[in-house]
């Protein structure tokens, strides 16, 4: 048995450009908000003994959360698993990818925000004290 999270699209044009066979899948509806819900995405992962787990949308390039929809896969220990879209690209899970790829990327990504944010709490001051000023 193979399971579908689809969080947007049309199943049936997934299926019709992937060629999957519909007896094979169990499909389940999620909204981008449930990946906020760790615990509701791992539990339906392990539900059942799935082969395999795809996470289906419009288009991959669009779709945000790839890092934590790996990340879920991981530790649900689902090793086939991947984010498909209605275009027919795929994007599988590896192990080697999500730890010497997607972490590093993930933490990169989070130092660069926090460092906006500090430089931007520290500077908007300044440019107020500057324009009171004069």
């Amino acid at each position: 048995m193979k399971l579908i999270l689809l969080l947007n699209g049309s199943v049936k044009k997934i299926f019709q450009v992937h060629n999957f066979d519909e007896s094979d899948f169990e499909i389940l509806k999620i909204d981008e908000k449930d990946f906020a819900k760790p615990l509701k995405i791992i539990k339906y992962l392990k539900m059942k003994k799935y082969s395999e787990v795809y996470y289906a949308c419009i288009e991959n390039n669009l779709q945000r959360f790839h890092f934590f929809m790996f990340l879920y896969s991981l530790i649900s220990l689902r090793c086939k698993s991947a984010i498909i879209d209605e275009l027919g690209n795929k994007k599988n899970f590896s192990f080697f990818k999500f730890f010497f790829l997607h972490i590093p990327q993930f933490f990169l990504e989070t130092l660069l925000s926090l460092f906006v944010v500090v430089y931007y709490k520290i500077k908007i001051p300044i440019i107020r004290w500057k324009l009171k000023i004069h």
